[in-house]
């Protein structure tokens, strides 16, 4: 089975993508509309729509840096359709991403 890659917010609004491609992301946490089961993340000034309808544990805590895993979608704006999800405690952006950056140069080598 193929794992989902990890992409950036600003990866997942700058390029394309086919609607149901599955994906990991992470950011912030700034926004939940539990009326809806919408959230919204940003990380590095970019944001991506998050529908947490099937994160039944899913206890929102504004400002906490979250990682998702589901699939993408474009109505006409893309969102993230989440089937898992955890919460980053103790999140420090850059090892973070020096982390990202060399899991990505090994999988793609």
């Amino acid at each position: 089975m193929k794992t989902s890659p990890i992409k950036s917010i600003q990866e997942i609004t700058q390029e394309s993508h086919e609607s149901g491609d599955s994906v990991r992301t992470y950011g912030r946490l700034v926004s939940y509309e539990m009326n809806t089961n919408k959230a919204s993340i940003s990380h590095k000034n970019f944001c991506l729509d998050v529908d947490v309808e099937f994160l039944v544990e899913f206890k929102a805590q504004q400002g906490a840096y979250y990682t998702f895993i589901g699939e993408l979608y474009s109505t006409p704006k893309t969102f993230l359709k989440a089937r898992i999800f955890d919460i980053m405690e103790e999140y420090d952006n850059n090892v973070f991403e020096k982390i990202i950056a060399a899991r990505k140069e090994i999988f793609q080598s």
